[in-house]
């Protein structure tokens, strides 16, 4: 969830040269995005999912108690062979809270060094088709995991004036896992089952996961800023606790490589604070020639912007209404 982070600028050391800019990037602007599907109590069907294209049809074929009682085995002494499976997927913490005591909630973190987590938790239900072909379910069991990934961050200098961020995945495993059968009764073999054989495949996978190299390019300079003296340059990551910061430093420019632009940047910068006196001077000068009139096509304006924006929000409440029935309707299913 999102936290407090003491961030703080770089300070410039004596000797060293200013930075045009700095910006820094903290571990909330990532998590602010993750809370969308946290916070939501919403889940997806994996049937429902493959049965939106037609290319997913074998997919489909492949969902039931055959292929899912290789895995489970006890699901098949407990339902038969052949049945339909579904898949409930949910990201909620609210789910997974509850049964997956002292796991962190979905989030990533990075400290000083560059390390990075990245923590997701999945609550999943599984669903067995009560009478085949009828397309009636019935809870079957409840998966909860919690899964963790590792990684680095880290800057490497190519040359005086080319760096590259460089990403290197380190490990991937699930952390935590309960599996739960309708009645709450705890299935400890088939959690050490789907433990080791997940974990097994996640180490695998990382290990041939390459590592990522991202040049960091400087930014282009707008001429508008050579026409003031100098150019962007030197671009830079540095990572802190729960945070990193990227710098930007400036070369200075002799002669700007676009005249013309420069000469329309000083007109309009001469003339800018003239145009603003003048939009206020009319707007005063109608003000005073009739205030009531003013006052009430002010108002006018102020009540139409009202009316739209209650009007875009009207919508956006249908459309996530309308969703949320959606949901509720796949899940009495």
């Amino acid at each position: 969830m999102l936290k407090e982070i003491n961030s703080k600028f770089s300070e410039v050391e004596e000797g060293q040269d200013g930075f045009a800019f700095s910006l820094i990037l903290d571990e909330n602007l990532i998590n602010a995005f993750i809370l969308d599907f946290v916070l939501i109590e919403k889940s997806f069907s994996v049937r429902e999912f493959f049965s939106m294209d037609a290319r997913y049809a074998p997919m489909l074929d492949q969902l039931n108690l055959d292929m899912i009682g290789m895995v489970f085995p006890a699901l098949l002494e407990e339902f038969g062979a052949g049945k339909a499976v579904d898949v409930m997927f949910s990201l909620s913490h609210s789910l997974i809270a509850d049964k997956l005591k002292d796991t962190k909630a979905t989030g990533f973190q990075i400290d000083k060094n560059g390390n990075f987590r990245i923590i997701l938790n999945v609550s999943a239900q599984m669903l067995v088709e009560k009478f085949e072909g009828k397309g009636m379910y019935e809870e079957a069991r409840s998966l909860f995991a919690s899964f963790t990934a590792k990684g680095k961050l880290v800057v490497k200098e190519v040359s005086e004036t080319e760096k590259i961020l460089v990403v290197l995945p380190k490990s991937a495993e699930v952390s935590s896992v309960k599996i739960l059968k309708p009645d709450g009764e705890e299935m400890v073999m088939e959690q050490m089952m789907i433990v080791s054989a997940l974990n097994v495949q996640l180490e695998q996978a990382i290990k041939m996961i390459p590592a990522q190299e991202l040049p960091l390019k400087n930014l282009p300079t707008p001429k508008e800023l050579e026409c003031l003296g100098f150019s962007l340059a030197d671009i830079d990551l540095s990572f802190k606790k729960g945070y990193m910061e990227m710098t930007c430093g400036y070369n200075f420019v002799d002669e700007p490589s676009s005249p013309d632009v420069c000469k329309g940047f000083y007109d309009a910068m001469r003339s800018g604070p003239k145009t603003v006196l003048d939009q206020a001077g009319d707007m005063l000068e109608e003000a005073s020639a009739d205030p009531a009139a003013f006052m009430e096509k002010k108002k006018k304006e102020l009540e139409d912007e009202s009316a739209r924006l209650a009007d875009v929000t009207s919508k956006r409440k249908i459309r996530e209404d309308k969703k949320e029935e959606e949901v509720v309707h796949t899940e009495e299913l």
